[in-house]
């Protein structure tokens, strides 16, 4: 509820107009970060990816990481 919808937005439409314009769109990896391991939500989520053989990273936070 709490996850920064609107950068994860522009990060699906940077993969979606790539996509369309038939770039190469590579792995992607997401790593999610806890402060407190007992809590089930994480407090960062971090995607790596890969459009032309350019790795990018965009972190996304969790405001009140519960």
């Amino acid at each position: 509820m709490n996850f920064n919808n609107s950068a994860y937005k522009k990060f699906e439409n940077e993969i979606r107009r790539a996509l369309e314009a038939k770039e190469d769109v590579g792995p992607v990896k997401v790593k999610f970060t806890r402060k407190d391991p007992k809590n089930p939500r994480p407090d960062t989520v971090e995607v790596e990816y890969t459009i032309n053989g350019v790795i990018k990273v965009r972190p996304f936070e969790n405001k009140h990481g519960s």
